[in-house]
C-alpha cells in the first residue's frame, strides 16, 4: 500500500559526525552528542565559530577565555560592532602599531556622525595611575590624580581660573575668576 505524502512540512534531522543538525522554518539547531560538549562551525575549512562546553562563544579563534571572544587579523573592518537599528554603531578595534584599543561611535547620518561621542554614565574610574605616563590622558598628556596639571597649567587650590580645571580647597569652596579680577582692579593692577 502506498501512502500519500503528508500535507505539512516535516523536519528530518541529519546527523553529521555524531552531531544532530535539525532545520525548521526559522533556524538550524545543532546539538553536540560528543564527549567534549563543544560545537564548531567552519567556513572554507577554517574555524569560524566555536561554542565551548562552558557556553562561551569564540569567533575566529579556539580561545574561550571570555564569554565572547572575537579574534581578527583583518584591519579593514572592526572586530566587534554593536549596532542599533542598523544605523548607529559602536565599533571596537585595535591599533596594530600601538596595541591601543579604539572605540568609535558612528552613524549613517553624516551631520549627526560628526557630533557623536562615547558617553559614560555613573563613574569612570582609571584604576592604574603613576602620575607621569599611565592614567587618564587628555590630548595625549596624562592628567595627574590630583588634577593640578589639568589643561597643562597648575591651578591654585581654591581659585577658579578661566578654561581650567576647578580645584576646590579642603572646605570645598573657591574664589571665582570675576571676584579675583575685581580685587585686582581695585588695587590698580588689572590683568
Amino acid at each position: 500500500m502506498v501512502y500519500p505524502p503528508p500535507s505539512r512540512n516535516i523536519s528530518i534531522p541529519a546527523v553529521v559526525a555524531g552531531n544532530i543538525l535539525q532545520n525548521d522554518d526559522t533556524s538550524i539547531t545543532a546539538s553536540d552528542n560528543g564527549y567534549d560538549g563543544a560545537i564548531i562551525m567552519r567556513t572554507q575549512n577554517k574555524l569560524a565559530m566555536l561554542i565551548s562546553p562552558q557556553q562561551r562563544a569564540s569567533v575566529n579563534t579556539e580561545s574561550s577565555f571570555a564569554m565572547v571572544t572575537v579574534n581578527s587579523d583583518d584591519t579593514s573592518v572592526p572586530p566587534l560592532r554593536l549596532s542599533y537599528l542598523d544605523s548607529f554603531y559602536f565599533d571596537t578595534a585595535f591599533d596594530a602599531a600601538t596595541g591601543n584599543v579604539i572605540f568609535t561611535p558612528s552613524c549613517d547620518y553624516p551631520i549627526r556622525n560628526r557630533s557623536l561621542a562615547s558617553v559614560f554614565t555613573k563613574n569612570f574610574n582609571v584604576m592604574n595611575h603613576d602620575g607621569s605616563s599611565v592614567g587618564l590622558h587628555l590630548g595625549g598628556r596624562v592628567v595627574t590624580a590630583s588634577a593640578t596639571v589639568l589643561n597643562y597649567v597648575d591651578v591654585p587650590v581654591g581659585i577658579a581660573a578661566r578654561r581650567k580645571a576647578l580645584v576646590l580647597d579642603d572646605g570645598l569652596s573657591m574664589i571665582a575668576e570675576h571676584h579675583r579680577f575685581k580685587q585686582h582692579q581695585r588695587r590698580g593692577t588689572a590683568y
